[in-house]
């Protein structure tokens, strides 16, 4: 990624993060309890879109770069129809999960179907253009690429922001999903000139392009898949065990703190190339630089987190303090993607390293999503204290994986 790419998509990231706030807000002053834990449920069915893209875009995109000109028609047909067809499946697997945990955990099928199919569909549309994304990205101009996605960040947070204050409820997540769609198209459309596709043995074509890319592909699917029931567990599992007026406190204190979140680990993100850099080029700084990128990152989640404690508690804000969780329960939450927050940092500068050691250590964690509900459920504990005690232990074990890449580069 060129530097102009990278400012762009610093940029992006930065406009997500810091409209958090305000979205958040609005959500506050102008949500109900079911309408919050609905809104978050939609997003979290919105986000299978992960598993079923399952990182083959970042593949794709590879592949562009690595491939001789006269195989390029033969991804892009693979690409191509790859992306109809697993945005068709997701639209109907949205529709038909989402439909029935409407129905028998939310009790309201009738007020949640109609933009649940909306933003699925919006959702799946966004699939079928990822040819596109991977076509542009990987070998057209990847600053043409980090422009749409920097200009269609903006003008769907404007129109997210626009809805909610309107009263749109939960149709906001359409209306600002489509307006993403529809601004990365046309900016993307220009670049599309010389995408073929081959019409003559497509299906044969296709195969052939599947079977080169299987064994990633799978490996891909499987780790994005145990990620998303990492990020989304709480969302879908909470509101089975718990009334909707309390569900509504944690998805929305979750949500809140997991913004802050967000944007501590962006930093650290944005500095990836760096670190990749200093690895291959064996620096002595390696380790002085992994150290003061993190404090900065630490430093930017606690002083986020503090703060929005001070603010929910002292009451400034009326609107956000009453769809928050206890004070105790407040700190926990900080405790607990603090804890993220540092297996984030190790896990993604091993993973500069180009090994990917830790797919068990995200399917225990995920597991931990999944269970700590059920157990708080039963055992009365404080929200997110099971999550931290549980998910500790991971963190050991990474530093010791982050201890010997470390003495492998000295």
């Amino acid at each position: 990624m060129n530097k102009k790419a990278s400012i762009y998509n610093l940029f992006a990231v930065g406009i997500k993060v810091l409209s958090g706030p305000l979205v958040y807000f609005l959500m506050a002053t102008k949500f109900d309890s079911f309408i919050l834990v609905a809104y978050f449920f939609i997003l979290a069915i919105n986000n299978l879109r992960t598993i079923f893209e399952g990182g083959v875009t970042n593949i794709i995109k590879r592949k562009y770069i690595t491939y001789e000109k006269k195989e390029l028609e033969n991804l892009s047909t693979f690409s191509y129809y790859w992306f109809f067809m697993i945005a068709f499946i997701l639209f109907i697997v949205s529709i038909i999960l989402g439909g029935l945990y409407a129905e028998y955990v939310l009790n309201n099928f009738n007020s949640i179907i109609m933009p649940l199919a909306l933003a699925s569909f919006a959702s799946s549309l966004r699939v079928r253009m990822l040819y596109m994304d991977a076509y542009v990205d990987g070998f057209v101009s990847s600053s043409d690429y980090r422009r749409s996605i920097f200009l269609s960040s903006i003008m769907s947070t404007i129109a997210l922001i626009i809805a909610i204050e309107y009263d749109f409820k939960l149709y906001s997540i359409f209306i600002s999903q489509i307006v993403q769609v529809i601004v990365i198209y046309f900016s993307l459309r220009k670049d599309m000139n010389n995408f073929r596709i081959s019409d003559k043995q497509s299906f044969k074509i296709f195969k052939k392009e599947y079977q080169k890319s299987m064994k990633l592909i799978k490996s891909t699917v499987k780790t994005w898949s145990v990620g998303y029931l990492f990020w989304n567990s709480t969302i879908l599992i909470v509101p089975v065990f718990f009334e909707k007026e309390i569900s509504s406190k944690i998805l929305f204190t979750y949500s809140l703190f997991k913004s802050i979140y967000d944007l501590a680990a962006s930093v650290f993100m944005a500095n990836i190339p760096l670190i990749t850099n200093k690895i291959k080029t064996k620096r002595d700084d390696l380790l002085a630089t992994l150290v003061k990128i993190s404090i900065i990152s630490s430093f930017l989640y606690l002083f986020g987190s503090i703060f929005l404690i001070i603010v929910i508690y002292l009451n400034i804000i009326e609107a956000l303090n009453s769809k928050f969780l206890g004070f105790y329960d407040s700190i926990y939450i900080v405790i607990l993607f603090f804890i993220i927050l540092l297996k984030t940092i190790i896990h993604n500068f091993v993973r500069c390293f180009e090994v990917e050691p830790f797919f068990y250590f995200i399917l225990y964690n995920a597991i931990v999503m999944l269970i700590s509900p059920i157990i708080i459920y039963y055992f009365n504990f404080n929200f997110f204290l099971p999550h931290s005690l549980f998910l500790l232990p991971m963190i050991y074990y990474s530093i010791l994986e982050l201890k010997y890449r470390l003495k492998r580069v000295n």
